[in-house]
């Protein structure tokens, strides 16, 4: 469960003292040993997360929600603390140009990392919660696909079936985003080749079949996300 803290103006000094890791569109990033710091900007941006109310809360394994809520005295919501997911973002893959893991992902690992994620996904949607604003900065790949930053998300009236089919065009939608990122002009000839059959039901799964019937600068066959780059 999220735990709520007030934060004293002490405490808050000591928090822009943190290490700086970068800023979003509302709020600033900090680094404390195994944890992330987020800040928002003023109480401009908290003011949507009076007392967290919109903040939902759930266990899950690869959907990480807010270890703590930090207050101001008037009970705004100022922030929140993360525990740090280990990995590349798909977003610093695409800003350093290099996949930078042990390992070199297949195209039809991705895939089975997605799967993974869909079980929590399911008992996300199965909350009645729809996950809004993932982007490819929220999603971090080490072993496993983490989804991060979830205080966009919030409960909605669909149904869990509705949800979940929308949940998961939200996050298959972002990693091809971020496919192309890394190569537009193959993506948009990829994404042409499945245009008349792509029906709206696991676009990125027949993308990848696409994707894997094109060679390389090297004339090899595409295989992994390298291949892209």
């Amino acid at each position: 469960m999220t735990k709520k803290v007030i934060v004293t103006d002490e405490q808050l000094e000591q928090i822009s003292n943190l290490k700086y890791l970068n800023h979003g569109a509302y709020a600033n990033v900090y680094e404390y040993k195994d944890f992330i710091v987020k800040m928002f900007y003023s109480v401009i941006e908290s003011k949507y997360f009076k007392d967290g109310e919109t903040f939902v809360d759930f266990e899950s394994k690869l959907i990480h929600t807010p270890a703590i809520l930090l207050l101001s005295e008037e009970k705004d919501v100022i922030g929140y603390v993360r525990k740090k997911i280990k990995g590349q973002t798909l977003e610093e893959i695409v800003e350093t140009g290099i996949y930078n893991t042990d390992f070199d992902l297949s195209l039809d690992e991705l895939l089975k990392l997605l799967e993974d994620i869909k079980i929590e996904i399911d008992h996300v949607s199965k909350k009645g919660i729809l996950m809004y604003d993932v982007n490819y900065g929220n999603i971090v790949l080490n072993n496993n696909m983490h989804v991060i930053d979830t205080d966009c998300f919030y409960h909605s009236g669909n149904s869990s079936e509705e949800l979940y089919k929308m949940n998961c065009e939200i996050v298959e939608e972002t990693i091809l985003e971020f496919f192309s990122e890394l190569n537009e002009n193959l993506t948009e000839k990829i994404l042409k080749d499945i245009s008349e059959e792509y029906n709206g039901d696991k676009k990125l799964y027949k993308f990848v079949d696409a994707a894997k019937k094109y060679k390389t600068k090297r004339g090899t066959y595409i295989k992994s996300m390298k291949d892209f780059l």
